[in-house]
């Protein structure tokens, strides 16, 4: 899966590894952030999905024009969740759009 965008100038195609990775950089600079988790494993929708790439942290998920990313984070103790949650949120949506 990819993003697609075509224009009268032509098209722009953003893989998923590139989102992957603006996701990854923008959460891990996010106070709180200890590491990251490669979550659960969905099989049956992964193998769905046409992708066996399973053990990334991030999952983007395509329906219509909108996405939906997950990121698996393990918080530093002491940190509130909702807050650093909040936070990740903002970080990766922000990195997204300036990005692409």
């Amino acid at each position: 899966m990819e993003i697609v965008s075509k224009s009268s100038m032509g098209e722009l195609v953003i893989s998923n590894e590139v989102i992957s990775s603006i996701d990854i950089n923008a959460a891990k600079d996010v106070d709180g952030i200890s590491s990251f988790y490669t979550g659960p494993v969905d099989v049956v929708s992964t193998i769905k999905q046409g992708s066996l790439r399973v053990m990334s942290p991030v999952r983007i998920m395509q329906d219509g024009d909108d996405f939906n990313i997950s990121i698996y984070v393990n918080i530093a103790p002491g940190k509130k969740f909702q807050t650093v949650a909040t936070e990740v949120q903002t970080a990766v949506k922000e990195s997204i759009q300036n990005m692409t």
